[in-house]
C-alpha cells in the first residue's frame, strides 16, 4: 500500500509505504527501479540513481515472486496533480512483475463512460482546461461543480465567469446561483440506464420510484433539445435504444484492454511542490455520503458518524503536538486565499507533515483544489 495515511483495510498488508502525496511519485519509482534490478531489466533512464528503500525492495519482491497479483491505482492517485507519472509507473511495475493493472474507479460508471468516449475529442478541452479557460457558454449535466470537481472553488468561479450557462439537474442546489437556465431532470434513483463496473460487467437497473413533477430523464431532455435545435444523432424512443447505441456492438473485454503505453518518458517528475516549513499537505477524499447529489441531501446519512466525521481536519501526531491541541478544539484551515475554521481529530496513522481534509464538503468546499499546501492554525 501506497498511501499518506495508514488506515485499517481489514486485509494482512505485505508492506506499507506512507508517504506525503508530494513524495508518491518518487515512492513508485523506488518501486519500479527495484523491479528492474530484482528483475535483471535495464532500468529506464527515469529511474537511473534512485536508491530503493527496504519497503520498496520488499514490495518489488512481493510482486515479482507472487502468484496472483495486481498494480491498482485508487482515487487519490487519479485526482493526484501527478496522475499521468503514477499512471505510468504503475502500467510498467505491472508490465514487469506479470500483474494486471487497472483502477478502483471513483464512480459507478466511470468505465462505461471510458469506453463510450465521454472524454476530450482531439483538441478538446479536460475539465480543468475548461475551468481554467471559462468558456463562453457552459452545459452541466447532472453536476454540481463546487461538489464534484476536484477544485470547486475554481469550478463555481468559471461557472460565474462565464457568459451563459444552462444546467440539468435534479435539484435548484449551487447551481442556483450561476446558471441562467435551470431544466429539471430526475436523478439517476428516478431513471433506468445501465453501468459498466470496473470488472467489465454490464449491469442494467430501473428506477426506484417516478420522476417528480415535470422533471424527466436526461436524455429524453437532451432529446427534446436536439429536437429544437435540428440536431441529428438524437432519435430515440428507449433508453435501452440509447445503451445499444452507445455499445454499438462492442466488445467490452476487449475494450478495456487497450490500454495506454507503459514506455516511461526519459524524464518524470519525482518530486512534487512541497509545502514550507509552516505549512501542511492536504490529503483530500470524498466522504461517502457526499459523493454525489443524492447522498449528499439524505437526512439520514447525514446523521452518521461518518458524515459528521466528513466536516473535520484529521492531523497526524505531530501536527497535534506542535499546535498545542485538544479533543473538542477549532482550528482555522488556508489554502491560498481561502480560510475556514474546523474542529480537529487525531489521526495517528497520517504522514508526518499531511492534514486530511475532505472534499466535496460543504465546510470545505470552498478552500481549493484537493491537493496542495494548506495552513492550519488553532482558532
Amino acid at each position: 500500500m501506497l498511501h499518506a495515511a495508514d488506515d485499517e483495510l481489514l486485509m494482512p498488508l505485505h508492506a506499507r509505504l506512507i508517504a506525503p502525496p508530494s513524495a508518491w511519485v518518487h515512492r513508485l519509482a523506488e518501486v519500479a527501479a527495484s523491479v528492474a534490478d530484482q528483475a535483471s531489466v535495464a532500468r529506464p533512464q527515469a529511474l537511473q540513481g534512485l536508491q530503493p528503500s527496504e519497503d520498496a525492495q520488499r514490495v518489488a519482491q512481493g510482486l515479482l515472486a507472487g502468484e496472483r497479483k495486481a498494480v491498482l491505482l485508487g482515487n487519490a492517485a487519479a485526482q493526484h496533480p501527478n496522475a499521468r507519472e503514477l499512471d505510468v509507473l504503475g502500467r510498467w511495475i505491472a508490465e514487469h512483475t506479470g500483474a494486471s493493472f487497472g483502477y478502483t474507479v471513483e464512480a459507478a460508471n466511470t468505465v462505461g463512460a471510458f469506453l463510450v468516449g465521454a472524454k476530450p475529442a482531439r483538441g478538446g478541452l479536460n475539465v480543468t482546461q475548461m475551468v481554467q479557460q471559462s468558456p463562453a457558454a457552459m452545459l452541466l449535466l447532472g453536476v454540481e461543480p463546487d461538489f464534484d470537481l476536484q477544485d470547486g472553488a475554481a469550478a463555481a468561479a468559471a461557472m460565474r465567469a462565464s457568459g451563459f450557462v444552462v444546467a440539468l439537474s435534479a435539484y435548484r442546489g449551487p447551481v442556483a446561483d450561476y446558471a441562467q437556465v435551470l431544466l429539471p431532470i430526475a436523478p439517476f434513483s428516478e431513471t433506468a440506464g445501465a453501468i459498466i463496473n470496473c470488472e467489465g460487467s454490464l449491469q442494467t437497473y430501473q428506477p426506484v420510484v417516478g420522476s417528480v413533477g415535470q422533471s424527466r430523464p436526461a436524455w429524453k431532455v437532451l432529446r427534446v433539445l436536439a429536437d429544437q435545435l435540428g440536431l441529428p444523432g438524437f432519435e430515440y424512443d428507449t433508453v435501452e435504444a440509447v445503451r445499444d447505441a452507445a455499445l454499438h456492438g462492442m466488445n467490452i473485454a476487449e475494450g478495456l484492454q487497450a490500454g495506454a503505453a507503459t514506455e516511461l518518458p526519459a524524464h518524470l517528475t519525482l518530486h512534487g511542490e512541497a509545502p514550507s516549513s509552516s505549512e501542511f499537505e492536504r490529503l483530500a477524499e470524498v466522504p461517502i455520503y457526499f459523493s454525489d447529489a443524492v447522498v449528499r441531501r439524505a437526512t439520514s446519512l447525514q446523521q452518521t458518524r461518518d458524515a459528521r466525521q466528513a466536516g473535520q481536519v484529521a492531523l497526524a501526531p505531530d501536527a497535534w503536538q506542535r499546535l498545542g491541541l485538544q479533543s473538542g478544539d477549532r482550528v482555522k484551515v488556508q489554502q491560498g486565499s481561502a480560510t475556514t475554521e474546523l474542529s480537529v481529530r487525531l489521526d495517528n496513522g497520517l504522514a508526518t507533515g499531511v492534514v486530511r481534509i475532505s472534499a466535496g464538503h460543504p465546510a470545505t468546499v470552498g478552500l481549493g483544489p484537493m491537493f496542495g499546501a494548506v495552513s492550519v492554525h488553532k482558532a
